[in-house]
């Protein structure tokens, strides 16, 4: 069976690519012809470029300075554990044609029986990858099965403050949120009280 996999694949982290790699393996183990797709766009590109920077360091001329003065030295020292990165991928990961957009996955999807996503924090929305449909197999054909492999929000609370408002239905990360509701709700009773006996 035709197999392909997208995850954060070649983002220079031990993590990363060894999760990619274990998926891999144990698909292809199992008899199965697989593939990671190997997705970089643009975002992911420009965050590993040698002079990417945040948005809270990019906010005057000033910091900007001070943050390259500290980062550049660093990233050029680690210059060389990235090409042993870049061995590794080249070596030990099988991966499809380079995609650089969505749209370019969506107009030429690989060809596969089945996708899987995952694994590693790829729906966590609190950055880039979690909010790019390509990461849940949008790009797919509808007749193919689409599958997730332990992917990951990488955060608990999932609840909004709404939902916490149903105290039988959450988990801990909704418990989170209902224990500062309540909290709330004491302080305003507090000062509710207090501002009735000054009346």
């Amino acid at each position: 069976m035709k197999i392909k996999t997208i995850t954060c694949h070649n983002v220079y982290n031990f993590g990363a690519s060894l999760q990619a790699y274990a998926l891999m393996t144990y698909l292809t183990s199992q008899g199965h012809q697989v593939e990671i797709i190997d997705y970089m766009p643009d975002y992911i590109r420009k965050n590993l470029s040698l002079w990417a920077i945040g948005s809270k360091w990019n906010r005057n001329i000033f910091i900007k300075c001070a943050f390259y003065c500290y980062v550049i030295p660093i990233r050029i020292m680690l210059s060389k554990s990235r090409k042993k990165f870049d061995e590794y991928t080249r070596k030990y990961l099988h991966l499809t044609q380079r995609y650089n957009s969505f749209q370019e996955l969506l107009n030429n999807p690989p060809e596969a029986d089945i996708y899987f996503c995952g694994s590693d924090q790829i729906w966590n929305t609190q950055i880039k990858n979690g909010l790019d449909p390509a990461f849940y197999c949008d790009f797919a054909p509808m007749k193919a099965t689409r599958a997730s492999y332990a992917a990951s929000f990488s955060i608990c609370l999932l609840y909004t403050s709404d939902a916490a408002d149903e105290e039988d239905s959450v988990d801990l990360g909704g418990r989170a949120i209902i224990q500062k509701k309540k909290k709330d709700k004491h302080k305003k009773k507090k000062h509710t009280k207090q501002k009735k006996y000054k009346t």
